[in-house]
């Protein structure tokens, strides 16, 4: 039989500190994009328009935030806003 630890919480301090950091999922996904400087936004939405485009993004295999970025830019493109 094993002796346990003196100190429980510094052996697992110490084992987290030994690990790799990781940073998430997300940026998993998102390290081969170009890294441009963003800023958050929060709009309300009607739900039936968040759910259609919760259910595009779905069938797309794409992140609704990628949808919504994709149309802001094609409509400010169409409006001559942006090139």
């Amino acid at each position: 039989m094993t002796q346990p630890t003196a100190d429980l919480g510094a052996a697992l301090n110490k084992r987290q500190a030994e690990k790799p950091r990781s940073r998430g999922i997300a940026s998993t996904f998102r390290d081969s994009e170009k890294k441009v400087p963003t800023k958050k936004a929060t709009y309300e939405i009607p739900q039936d328009l968040h759910r259609a485009l919760n259910l595009h993004a779905v069938n797309e295999g794409a992140s609704m935030r990628d949808l919504v970025v994709k149309y802001i830019e094609d409509g400010l493109q169409n409006d001559g806003v942006i090139e």
